[in-house]
């Protein structure tokens, strides 16, 4: 005769809402209740991905500002150690020391770098040619952030030449990077027997350039983030097909196809 909700548990991945109500069907007979299920386990998976986009708008702010206030002092402490560099003979014990310092200053740089393009505002750059090569290495300088802290590293292979395409390099690689978060996510959706596993693919398919996105997590089968329409509606302004296929043995594919243009 109350209203209650039933959790997941004993096999059951849903949540219900139910709702009681005590019905007298013969004076004097004990009363038969009506009990009503809502099935709000999407629902609450919304709401759920709804906080997470949220908060994830809130990192990219802070995100931002955090990469502006580093980049002058990097700037300084850059340009002084490369003049300390030029100062130092070729033979100088203390050489090698000084280019590790110059090398860890230049990877703080780039991952400096690589926080302000993530976040800077994309409807201030009009679509033009790059390489896509560009954009892909953005987007798995953030993953590689993600991936290390958990144990493991993304496997990758990019060709070696160009890969010319007309577009916003900014929102292509927002789009590569939900994609790539999405598959991490992937990974960690629950208990699974097999190695994190994740491979970026840069195939080079002559009027075409191809993106493959491979994973094994246990979340493969799932209903897919908020990430992915957004990533998806990036892809169709540039003209490129988003494919999301399960070929099986507990993977999951996801392929970008994009048309290349010609240069020259």
């Amino acid at each position: 005769g109350r209203s209650f909700r039933l959790e997941p548990g004993r096999g059951r991945p849903e949540t219900w809402d139910v709702t009681s109500q005590p019905l007298v069907l013969a004076p004097g007979e004990d009363p038969v209740f009506f009990h009503q299920y809502l099935d709000i386990t999407e629902q609450l998976r919304m709401e759920r991905r709804l906080i997470e986009g949220a908060r994830l708008a809130e990192l990219g702010i802070i995100g931002s500002s955090i990469a502006h206030e580093l980049n002058n002092p990097l700037g300084g402490i850059l340009s002084f150690v490369q003049m300390m560099k030029m100062d130092l003979p070729p033979d100088s014990p203390h050489r090698s020391d000084v280019e590790e310092m110059e090398n860890g200053v230049l990877r703080c740089r780039d991952i400096v770098q690589n926080l302000l393009g993530f976040t800077r505002s994309s409807h201030l750059e009009e679509k033009k040619n790059f390489d896509l090569r560009e954009a892909l290495q953005r987007a798995l300088a953030i993953l590689d952030l993600q991936t290390r802290s958990q144990g493991f590293e993304a496997r990758r292979s990019i060709p070696a030449v160009a890969q010319m395409v007309k577009g916003n390099p900014n929102l292509l690689s927002q789009a590569l990077t939900n994609l790539m978060q999405n598959a991490v996510q992937n990974l960690t959706q629950g208990p699974s027997k097999n190695q994190p596993q994740i491979e970026i693919l840069m195939n080079d398919l002559g009027a075409q350039v191809e993106i493959r996105i491979l994973d094994n997590g246990p979340g493969a089968g799932a209903a897919p983030t908020l990430s992915l329409p957004l990533a998806q509606q990036i892809f169709l302004d540039h003209d490129a097909n988003l494919e999301i296929l399960l070929p099986g043995r507990g993977l999951r594919l996801v392929k970008v196809t994009m048309p290349k243009i010609e240069i020259g």
